[in-house]
């Protein structure tokens, strides 16, 4: 993965997660991707959202915000919240009952 990043993540800093490392890195990279297309940044949560639901499968809500300090309560699913480049991607799983 360091070879695919290198030069393009000036900063990731792992807030809390519960994922195996495998999908984080998954994760990281979908992220990355999306941050850096050519789109408005409101657009940015929801496409992100669309990816990992595509890729991952499931029902996702992602909070994407350039506040590091914003805490988010997660639910009973996985859950991943990191900074990247400055922003803070905060990304969970909701299960459907």
């Amino acid at each position: 993965m360091d070879r695919l990043i290198s030069g393009r993540i000036t900063e990731l800093e792992i807030k809390h997660s519960n994922m195996p490392p495998y999908i984080q890195r998954a994760m990281i990279l979908v992220a990355l991707e999306v941050a850096e297309a050519d789109m408005p940044k409101e657009w940015i949560a929801e496409t992100l959202a669309n990816r990992i639901e595509s890729t991952f499968g499931g029902t996702w809500v992602c909070l994407v915000r350039t506040n590091s300090d914003t805490y988010i309560a997660h639910g009973d699913g996985y859950y991943f919240s990191f900074v990247m480049n400055g922003i803070l991607f905060d990304i969970y799983e909701l299960y459907v009952h």
